[in-house]
Order: C-alpha cells, then structure tokens, then sequence
C-alpha cells in the first residue's frame, strides 16, 4: 500500500478527489439548504450564495440612492431550499428603485449573468453571476482520476 502512494501525483490525486467530494456534498446541501453570505459597504452590497443552480455572485450598487443602507458588515443566512422569497434578492435594500429593468441576461449550459438597473440606470444597478456545481466538480474528479491512476513509464 505504501508503494501506491509513492510520488507526489498520487497524494495531489487524493487531494483533489477529496476537493471534488467536498463540491459533490454542496452540491447535494444545495438542493435542501440555501448558503448566502452578504457583505454590505457604503455603496456596495454583496451576496455570495450556494443555491440549487449553482455558486452565485449577486452584486447591487447605488449610484446616486440617498437611502441606499449605510450600514458595513457582514451576514450569513441558511434556509430551507423549499421557502420561496417573495421580494427579488435586494427589493428590500433598494426599497423604492425596486422596479427591475434587466439591460442583459446571459445563459448556457447553466453558467448565467444578468446585468439591469432598478429605477432609473443612474440610481442602483445590480447584476448577478452562476457558476454551475457541475463545472468545479467534473474537472477535479477528471484530475484526480488522471493523477492517481498514471503510472510512470519504465
């Protein structure tokens, strides 16, 4: 056994499978149990979220909204996959801007973007990216079948 783990492509191989089996698990989390975490700064508020399609980056930014939330911090919040939001992600935050007018929305094979403004273009825009599980967990798994299984040529 310990002539298999012999070299450093066996142990990356490890590594890497291990990395692909921590993606495969929230992956699965993500079909039960929705992961945001928000970052606030003066003029910014950030979301990065484990959701059912994918890793995602929702990103609003007040351009010129007095009433944007001065608050800075940072906010992590899970729940049950099957609770449906009824406001869109930052309704809440930008309050009256809170007519969507998407400007581009951006989609394939489960990678997406969307871009758009709420109100007028010049007070708060937002945009969102997805990156799809299966685009980290695929990759790593072919990495670490190809590392583990290489055999050096004699």
């Amino acid at each position: 056994m310990r002539e298999f783990f012999r070299g450093w492509r066996r142990k990356a191989g490890c590594v890497t499978l291990l990395m692909a089996i921590a993606v495969t698990g929230a992956w699965i989390r993500s079909r039960v149990i929705h992961d945001f975490l928000t970052i606030r700064s003066r003029k910014t508020l950030d979301r990065l979220s484990a959701t059912s399609q994918g890793m995602k980056w929702e990103r609003v930014k007040a351009i010129r909204a007095a009433d944007f939330p001065k608050t800075v911090g940072t906010e992590w919040t899970s729940f049950p996959a099957s609770t449906t939001m009824t406001l869109m992600p930052f309704d809440s935050v930008v309050g009256i801007y809170s007519v969507n007018t998407i400007q581009s929305d951006w989609q394939f094979c489960g990678f997406r973007s969307q871009r758009g403004h709420y109100g007028e273009a010049t007070f708060v825009q937002h945009g969102y990216w997805v990156i799809p599980y299966w685009s980290f967990a695929a990759p790593l798994t072919l990495l670490s079948a190809c590392l583990i299984l290489w055999k050096p040529q004699k």
